[in-house]
Parts: structure tokens; C-alpha cells; sequence
């Protein structure tokens, strides 16, 4: 018989022990508590922090002691002060002016080179020619080589007789000589440089008119010496032994002079000047210088030449001197000016100027 197949045995399944329902309970119902509280703390530091946003700031009083006298001690009371009278205020009183200082002139500067005049010679003696009855001598004193010296040429100003003022063109105190003249009511004159014999170890200075220029080159300087002194009412030569006898190029300087109405005055540094040659034939007024007064500046030469000076005016009834700015020369103007007055008419250059036929 077969025997019998025991039965297969069932694999127990692991028995899950449940969770008892009390304990899961409780702790459900503590982490509720935990979540409440810190929302409510929250809350209340979120509410503090509004408050203490919105409350003005708190400031500590400041105690102030207010002190008492001692309760034994009686303190005095000072007397009503005497009632004040009020006094007109007293005007203020300006200052004294202070004296002006005048400004600082510059220094001269270095002055031109005079014409060589020992090689000068002095015109021969006039034809006997006095003047009509009734009229006077007449004298015209230019100074030459004006410009680089302001001072000395104000003290020459000062002696308030009518000389004329030679001005040297690109000179540094031009302008300054020329409106000190102007104001006295005294006329100018260009001093233009040309070329002496001693040229070139004698230079005549800026603007200077030379042999060797061109006539383009001759009249284009003559111009612009000319535009430096515009209130020149004529033209007298500053050295120019040399140019002087060289007739084309006098004629054409006198071909400009014609054209602006000017005058010249031949300073004569050459007894072979053709100035009056070119003049008769422009129809330039013109003159020339009769006496150099100070070639030598010594104060009894000045005073022999001034009073050859007025001898040639008394024989011929006129003559044109020429000096320079030298102190000897101002010194001795200054003290011969009553002998001077007393035998001539002084007069402005422009006065002794004509026309030669």
C-alpha cells in the first residue's frame, strides 16, 4: 500500500505586531503643541519688533540742577544801574590821502650813436640879409635823437620854449615823447636814420635807409620808418653823410615826403648834401641847419655855439640850430634863455621851411 505523502508544510508568515493607538495618539497631539508655540512665539517677536518701529525714540531726561542759596545766608540786591544817556556818534574822519609815488621809470636805454662830428663842416657864413623893420629874428631849436631817454626829454619839455623833437623811428620811448610833446602843444619830427660815411662801423640804428637797397627796398623802409612817427610834420636826417649825396635815392625819398606834405630839414652832416637839390626839384619845403650847438659837450662850447646861433639869425633873420640830448646841453639852454628871448623870436621848425625857386 502506498504509503501516504505527508502534506506540504505552510511557511509562516512574520506576525507585524500593531500599533497600539494610544501611544501614536500622544505623539500626534505633541508635535501639534510644538507647532502652536512656535507660531506664537513668532508672532509675539514679529508684534514687539512693529511696536518698537512705531513708538517715537525714547530719550533719557537730563536732570538739571538748579542751585539753591543756603537757607541762612541773605544775598544782597545790587542797586538799579544808572540810566544811560545816549551821545551822538561822532562823524568818522577819512584818512589822510597817501602821497602818490610816481612808478618807476626804466632805466634809458643805451642811446643811438651820434653822427661822426669832427668830419662835420659848418656852412659858410650867410649873405648880411636882416629882417624888415619891426620884425624880429627868428630861431628854430630842433633836438634830435629823441626816444631813449623819456625823462631828459621832459625836462627839455620844461623849459616851455617851442622846440621841435626829433624822434629816432623803433626807439624805445617813441610814443611816450611824442604824446609828452603833443599835450605842451609842440610839434614832431621824424630824425631818419641813413647811412653815414663811417658805415658800417658807425650804425645808424633800426630802420636806417642804406646806398645798397634797392628802390623798392628804400621806399618800402622809408614807409615804415614814416608809420612809426605818424604825427611827424617833417623829416630831418639822423647822420647821412653818405646817403645825403647819392641824388636818385634823395629823390626818391622826396618823392614820398612830396606825396604826405611833409618838410624836410637837412641836418647837413656832409657839406656835399644834395638835399636842397632834390627839394628845388620836388617842391619840398625845406631848410637847413645852420649851427650844431653841442658836438662838443662842453658847457662853453654850448654857450659859443648858441650865441653864433643867434648871430646868424640877426644877420640873415632866420636859423635852424641843432642840439641834442645832452644834460650840458638842457643846463646851458636853461641859463641862456633870458638872452635868448631877449635878441630872437623863437619858433617851431615848420616856421622856417619854404620852397626854393
Amino acid at each position: 500500500m502506498p504509503a501516504k505523502r505527508s502534506a506540504p508544510q505552510r511557511r509562516k508568515k512574520p506576525t507585524v505586531r500593531p500599533r497600539s493607538p494610544r501611544r501614536s495618539k500622544k505623539a500626534s497631539n505633541g508635535g501639534r503643541i510644538l507647532l502652536a508655540l512656535g507660531i506664537l512665539l513668532v508672532l509675539v517677536v514679529a508684534g514687539a519688533v512693529t511696536v518698537r518701529l512705531m513708538l517715537p525714540p525714547r530719550t533719557a531726561p537730563v536732570a538739571v540742577k538748579v542751585p539753591q542759596p543756603p537757607a541762612s545766608r541773605v544775598v544782597p540786591v545790587p542797586p538799579p544801574p544808572p540810566p544811560v544817556v545816549s551821545q551822538p556818534r561822532p562823524e568818522p574822519v577819512a584818512p589822510p590821502p597817501a602821497p602818490e609815488t610816481p612808478e618807476p621809470r626804466p632805466e634809458p636805454a643805451v642811446p643811438p650813436t651820434y653822427e661822426v662830428f669832427p668830419a662835420v663842416e659848418t656852412p659858410p657864413a650867410p649873405v648880411p640879409s636882416p629882417p624888415s623893420p619891426g620884425e624880429r629874428p627868428r630861431v628854430a631849436i630842433v633836438i634830435d635823437d629823441l626816444g631813449y631817454d623819456a625823462r631828459l626829454a621832459e625836462a627839455f619839455l620844461d623849459l616851455d620854449i617851442p622846440l621841435t623833437l626829433a624822434i629816432l623811428p623803433f626807439s624805445p620811448h617813441q610814443r611816450e615823447v611824442v604824446a609828452a610833446a603833443r599835450r605842451r602843444g609842440l610839434s614832431v619830427m621824424l630824425h631818419l636814420p641813413m647811412e653815414p660815411e663811417e658805415y658800417p662801423r658807425v650804425d645808424p640804428g633800426p630802420g636806417a635807409l642804406l646806398s645798397s637797397m634797392s628802390p623798392d627796398e628804400l621806399i618800402t623802409q622809408l614807409r615804415m620808418d614814416l608809420a612809426e612817427v605818424p604825427e611827424a610834420v617833417g623829416v630831418n636826417n639822423h647822420m647821412g653823410s653818405r646817403l645825403t649825396r647819392e641824388s636818385d635815392q634823395l629823390n626818391q625819398i622826396f618823392s614820398v615826403l612830396k606825396e604826405r606834405g611833409l618838410f624836410f630839414i637837412d641836418s647837413r652832416t656832409t657839406s656835399h648834401s644834395l638835399g636842397a637839390q632834390s627839394a628845388r626839384l620836388l617842391k619840398v619845403p625845406f631848410a637847413q641847419r645852420d649851427v650844431f650847438l653841442d658836438h662838443s659837450q662842453n658847457p662853453d662850447f654850448v654857450r659859443r655855439q648858441i650865441r653864433e646861433l643867434l648871430r646868424r639869425a640877426e644877420l640873415t633873420g632866420q636859423a635852424v640850430g641843432i642840439g641834442h640830448p645832452h644834460r650840458v646841453t638842457l643846463d646851458v639852454l636853461r641859463e641862456m634863455l633870458p638872452e635868448i628871448r631877449q635878441r630872437v623870436e623863437l619858433v617851431p621848425a615848420a616856421a622856417l621851411v619854404h620852397r626854393l625857386s
